[in-house]
């Protein structure tokens, strides 16, 4: 019995100094990781405010998160604080924190141009969420010289004369439509309308009827999924659930049915087919070159990544290009003036030559085209583009260490330009956006401009031609602005009707 009660107290014992010895280590562990964690949020706001004494931004920020939350949750009053911040400096730069990152925010023309065209020392980062969004062998993130490589195919591609007009027969169609429906359903939110129209129009043009309705459709959802990512929590993509994870798996869908419409495509031009689509004019550049270099097709571009690039078109033009038609509408009712010249340019042009529709009549349109890249530039779709600091350097006085966040803001530049506030299509002659940067600027510059010139003014030459009318209801929040995750105005409330239509001349 004594025996019995001696062996279960050392077994007792032995317990206890296990569990004794598990808690302890324990400890130690949670004290070596709180240590290293308060040492790590010390060290962060050390190197904030070291890059802070040379410039304006909040006194201090959130360890490890910065001032990430009060920019997801209220984006606009978040970037105005900030454009703030740097308008009171007179080198056009303030600071700040996200996600552990420091972020220096420049508003100065000069230093936004110096950034986006700083190959040596800056590099494209677009937004916290996008190398998991666009991924990581995307256009944007290429290195200098298959970044050029891929700039020359696409430009005689995709912009070629034949191949914009391709994409102007394309889009008008569904532009008409469009505002025919509008003219009789009555009050509507428009962005949500136009975004549709230009899922529909950036679809077939690029891709034609190599998809099919039903893909259409999903298309057009995945691109929403695809953009609401831009607004999600960063880090989040592996949580089911989440607006990012959504964004993910939308792309996924989207690049399998894109690469496969690009095999296709390949295949159609090599048996000599015309092309139908912007896609068709690409694969056949790209053919030209594999027969020049004596390779296969895809050792000149595969269709991976023809796709990767066609997606970043048709999210670009539910996007930003949705944004710049929301605001054309805003902008035409407050300056009644540009759709009175608008219809005077178009039947002016009409008269010369009835025997020409409106596509073939555009290119004549010089009013029209001025006034939409006017839009673009009055009311930039995109806000800023940040960048990362490939090293340790110096901008203007302020210390940048290696790793920081760098945003040109676009906005911010357009502030500081002549005529800023003043919107006067007739004396705009920067139809390249080379001295604004609305689509940024050096290699990176966004090929796309050309396309949104194209469906903006598209869009503002079939207004005039029908003579449509477009009523807004104003609210508290018509003056205000949102983030999605381009810039539009906070509601959009029009009522569209239709007069008599502007007539061709006849003999």
């Amino acid at each position: 019995m004594l025996r019995s009660l001696v062996g279960s107290e050392m077994c007792i014992r032995d317990r206890v100094s296990t569990q004794s010895t598990g808690t302890s280590l324990l400890s130690m562990f949670l004290t070596i990781l709180g240590s290293l964690l308060l040492a790590y949020a010390v060290y962060e706001q050390l190197s904030y405010l070291l890059i802070r004494r040379s410039c304006q931004g909040p006194l201090l920020v959130l360890p490890f998160f910065g001032s990430l939350f009060q920019m997801v949750l209220a984006p606009v009053p978040f970037w105005k604080a900030q454009d703030e911040y740097s308008d009171s400096d007179d080198k056009g730069i303030s600071v700040n924190a996200l996600a552990g990152k420091n972020m220096v925010y420049v508003t100065s023309p000069g230093l936004c141009h110096k950034v986006m065209t700083g190959l040596k020392d800056f590099i494209l980062y677009a937004h916290p969420n996008a190398n998991w969004l666009f991924g990581s062998e995307n256009l944007i993130y290429m290195d200098p010289e298959p970044h050029k490589d891929m700039r020359v195919m696409l430009n005689p591609a995709l912009f070629s004369k034949e191949a914009l007009e391709m994409w102007r027969r394309a889009a008008e169609p569904i532009i008409r439509r469009t505002l025919e429906d509008l003219a009789g359903k009555g009050e509507v939110e428009a962005r949500f309308d136009l975004r549709i129209m230009n899922a529909a129009a950036s679809q077939e043009s690029f891709v034609a009827d190599y998809l099919t309705p039903e893909q259409k459709a999903q298309t057009s959802l995945d691109i929403v999924d695809f953009t609401m990512g831009f607004l999600s929590f960063p880090g989040l993509h592996w949580l089911p659930g989440t607006g990012m994870n959504r964004a993910v798996r939308a792309r996924s869908r989207m690049l399998a049915i894109l690469t496969k419409v690009a095999d296709r495509s390949k295949q159609n031009m090599q048996a000599g087919k015309p092309a139908k689509c912007v896609m068709d004019f690409w694969s056949a550049e790209v053919l030209r070159k594999a027969e020049q270099n004596g390779t296969l097709a895809d050792a000149v571009l595969s269709s991976a990544d023809m796709a990767c690039t066609v997606m970043d078109f048709l999210f670009a033009s539910q996007d930003a290009t949705t944004s710049a038609l929301v605001w054309s509408l805003a902008i035409l009712k407050d300056h009644p003036g540009v759709l009175t010249a608008l219809r005077e340019e178009l039947q002016t042009a009409r008269e010369a030559d009835p025997s020409k529709d409106l596509c073939s009549l555009f290119s004549e349109l010089s009013y029209t085209q001025a006034a939409a890249v006017e839009v673009l530039r009055y009311r930039p779709p995109v806000p800023m583009v940040p960048h990362l600091a490939k090293r340790d350097l110096v901008l203007e006085g302020v210390a940048v260490p290696k790793g920081s966040m760098v945003i040109p803001s676009i906005a911010g530049a357009a502030g500081h330009m002549p005529d800023f506030g003043k919107f006067v299509p007739e004396n705009n002659r920067d139809s390249d956006f080379n001295q604004t940067y609305v689509f940024g600027a050096g290699p990176h510059k966004c090929p796309g401009r050309r396309y949104a010139i194209q469906l903006v003014g598209l869009f503002l030459a079939v207004l005039a031609e029908e003579e449509y009318t477009f009523d807004r209801r104003l609210t508290a929040q018509s003056g205000d602005t949102i983030f999605m995750p381009t810039v539009f105005p906070a509601d959009n409330l029009y009522t569209f009707g239709k007069k008599q239509r502007c007539q061709q001349a006849v003999a």
